[in-house]
């Protein structure tokens, strides 16, 4: 059972699709996040991010980024 990401993660730049679909007890990611500029696909899935989506940091440096997919 995944509950954090490193503070490292967003240094995977050329990572494009993340599955956290099992994810379950993961509520939060790191700040670095907002690091990955190739990312195109984000499932979400049964992670406990979506309720919190619109108070992380990480992701307020992600507005220019286009996503192909965002399962949530």
């Amino acid at each position: 059972m995944i509950e954090i990401l490193p503070s490292s993660f967003g240094g995977l730049s050329n990572l494009e699709v993340l599955n956290l679909w099992c994810c379950e007890n993961l509520i939060l990611l790191p700040d670095s996040f907002g690091s990955l500029r190739n990312l195109r696909t984000l499932t979400l899935g049964r992670t406990k991010i979506g309720i919190y989506l619109n108070r992380l940091e990480s992701l307020t440096t992600c507005k220019s980024w286009t996503f192909t997919t965002v399962l949530v």
